[in-house]
């Protein structure tokens, strides 16, 4: 039996781009919890087992996934909290400034290749 090479949160409303994503990271050993919206993803963070990273859009249905990020750094300090890491489709330089200094650790700019996600995954925190 294979060890998982982490648990990751996939926060995404376009279902394809969340199911292409889903399959890639578990084709390389990655246990995925996935979800579609902002209420979603704050219910599994909360759940179990809890993430190793989180990956989230910026625009979603019913918020910001930028309001996970704020969720993740709120987070009672004897948690675990997950690395963050950011993707949008829209380049809006205000939103990529405050995902990083809110604690993102990048933000990827769709459409990115799925090997750029694997290698931040890889790579941890910077």
């Amino acid at each position: 039996m294979t060890t998982p090479a982490g648990i990751v949160l996939l926060v995404e409303d376009d279902a394809e781009i969340l199911e292409e994503i889903a399959q890639f990271l578990r084709r390389r050993n990655y246990q995925v919890l996935t979800a579609p919206d902002v209420d979603g993803g704050r219910q599994a963070l909360e759940g179990q087992p809890s993430p190793d990273v989180l990956v989230t859009d910026v625009r979603l249905p019913d918020g910001e996934g930028l309001e996970l990020l704020d969720e993740v750094h709120r987070r009672d300090p004897t948690r675990q909290r997950p690395r963050v890491i950011v993707m949008t489709g829209h380049l809006e330089p205000h939103k990529v400034d405050q995902a990083l200094q809110d604690g993102a650790e990048t933000v990827l700019l769709k459409p990115f290749g799925l090997g750029d996600l694997l290698r931040q995954l890889r790579a941890g925190p910077s």
